[in-house]
């Protein structure tokens, strides 16, 4: 008998350089090179991309809806709204920022895994997806630094991206958790012991680290390891 395919959805806005000063470009990158840990497993996963200038809630609750109650992870790269309570997009310089995902679309997430590579999101919309029903929410409470102005070195993107592998393999949301945090002190440590400008970037990702939030049990999987590996 076939398992059911499990959803791995990746929601990547492309915000107008005018909003976000070419933040979104680096976050498609990751988001790319996230979806590849995924890729190649056709028979396990059903990898979706939602992504581009045009990316609205409804896009995104449409493919939630079709996984309504089953297991999978949904990883969002983007922006958090300051009041923590949002993920968001935008449609212009104009327009400014919408929701993509808030409190109304919670009940979607149920037992789905949510990883938001996003500021603040982590410190209220984490909390209460979980108390919604997902498994598990890993994000960020404060602002996630990405560099020092318009130049993201290695090790943001590596260590950001580092939980993902063990949930695809099946590993826990703690382990997904701790892979994460461990990356941002190894090349913290790294740029620690460089030199002088490289300091400055260890003290960001240490922020990163500290910033680093989960939500959910520490036990919860996307699926089996003997299924997943």
């Amino acid at each position: 008998m076939t398992c059911p395919r499990i959803l791995a959805l990746f929601v990547c806005p492309h915000i107008p350089r005018a909003i976000d000063g070419g933040i979104s470009r680096v976050l498609q990158y990751w988001c790319k090179s996230a979806q590849n840990q995924f890729r190649g497993s056709d028979d396990i996963f059903d990898v979706q991309e939602i992504s581009g200038p045009d990316v609205t809630r409804e896009q995104v609750c449409e493919t939630l809806s079709t996984y309504e109650g089953r297991p999978g992870l949904v990883a969002f790269y983007g922006h958090g709204c300051g009041c923590a309570t949002s993920l968001l997009t935008a449609g212009s310089s104009d327009e400014g920022f919408r929701q993509v995902l808030g409190p109304g679309e919670l009940g979607l997430l149920h037992s789905k895994i949510v990883y938001a590579v996003a500021c603040h999101s982590g410190r209220d919309l984490g909390p209460r997806a979980y108390e919604a029903g997902a498994k598990g929410y890993i994000g960020y409470s404060r602002h996630l630094i990405m560099g020092r102005g318009n130049v993201v070195p290695r090790g943001y993107g590596e260590a950001a991206n580092a939980g993902l592998l063990p949930l695809r393999y099946g590993r826990t949301l703690g382990e997904a958790w701790a892979a994460i945090a461990t990356q941002f002190e190894r090349w913290a440590i790294r740029y620690a012991e460089g030199d002088i400008d490289d300091r400055d970037h260890g003290l960001l990702l240490l922020n990163n680290q500290e910033s680093l939030v989960c939500f959910g049990c520490a036990s919860s999987r996307l699926g089996s390891p003997s299924v997943l590996g």
